[in-house]
């Protein structure tokens, strides 16, 4: 009998993972429209957050 030595999995999923750095991408057009006032920085973070929502909420196949 042999013992294969594998790799546990200890971290977030890969699609946790997409959707932190989207809310981190959504947090950076949001902090540059709050300083400009550009709305489409806004609307663009905006649509990050409901993508990593979907994501989270697994509408989204991986």
């Amino acid at each position: 009998m042999t013992v294969e030595a594998t790799i546990g999995h200890n971290g977030p999923s890969e699609a946790e993972r997409i959707a932190d750095y989207l809310d981190r991408r959504a947090d950076r057009f949001l902090a540059y429209a709050r300083k400009t006032g550009n709305g489409d920085a806004r609307t663009r973070a905006n649509a990050l957050q409901v993508e990593a929502g979907n994501i989270r909420a697994g509408l989204v196949e991986e």
